[in-house]
């Protein structure tokens, strides 16, 4: 996963609902570059949406301009796909940088690393003359960058406070816990290894339930979200299991996040 191209989705990505999770899914497989090869089927079990929804919502992406892909050639090939930043003025992202052969942007690069703050300290130390390169202790600051300690922090603090502003945007008003508990819970379950588009759909279900955001009301709501995959209980009491209910888990997210677009 990178955290650049995933900061870049969470501050910058007009993708909403279905579009959004499938994103979020990219670039949890993405490289630095915005490079990822998953297949539908992985992409279905990462967001929990129907290969269907996913190829609508991938089509979607591909329609704001936000990802390119590219065809794997054969039936049983994944797809090459590609976060493409649009250009942006105001945050420092370039912005129509001149194609190679297969495509891509030599620049691309430092248009996902535009969004972390400290990615001008990671510029290697070759312009005379330039008080940022000139700054005391160099080689401090080069052991740090060369560790990975330090950018790689960043990055996912800056994960974390978007993560955090953007539930905080949608269900603040209906808690009356602290920002900073919140923000705890987010850092440790990422630290613990939580793919971001899986903790956001927890997040989200928690604040769809007014539930305190904590490490076990976490594990309550992914949970919650796992149960369709497993038994799914029809009106005649016989339960669904095994493939049958994973297809109505994905119906009945599909459906949520239809009634979503119609609200």
């Amino acid at each position: 996963m990178s955290f650049k191209v995933t900061n870049w989705v969470w501050a910058n990505s007009q993708s909403r609902n279905g579009a959004r999770l499938v994103m979020l899914a990219l670039a949890d497989r993405a490289d630095d570059n915005g490079c990822a090869w998953p297949s539908i089927e992985d992409l279905a079990d990462r967001t929990r949406l129907s290969p269907r929804a996913v190829q609508k919502g991938i089509a979607s992406l591909v329609e704001l301009g936000e990802l390119d892909v590219e065809n794997g050639g054969g039936r049983h090939r994944s797809n090459r796909y590609r976060i493409t930043p649009k250009p942006r003025t105001s945050d420092g992202v370039v912005g129509q940088e001149p194609r190679t052969n297969d495509g891509v942007s030599g620049q691309e690069t430092l248009n996902f690393e535009a969004e972390t703050p400290n990615s001008a300290t990671e510029t290697p130390n070759s312009t005379p003359g330039n008080p940022v390169h000139s700054a005391p202790e160099p080689s401090e600051n080069h052991q740090q960058n060369h560790q990975g300690t330090t950018p790689s922090r960043t990055a996912e603090d800056t994960l974390v406070t978007e993560m955090l502003d953007k539930w905080w945007e949608q269900y603040g008003r209906t808690t009356a816990q602290a920002k900073s508990t919140i923000r705890r819970a987010i850092a440790d379950a990422l630290r613990n290894g939580l793919e971001p588009s899986v903790l956001w759909q927890a997040l989200e279900r928690l604040g769809e339930l007014s539930k305190p955001v904590t490490g076990g009301t976490l594990q309550f709501a992914l949970s919650e979200l796992r149960k369709p995959t497993n038994v799914i209980a029809l009106p005649n009491g016989h339960p669904l299991t095994g493939t049958d209910a994973k297809v109505a888990g994905w119906l009945a997210i599909a459906n949520q996040l239809a009634q979503g677009d119609s609200a």
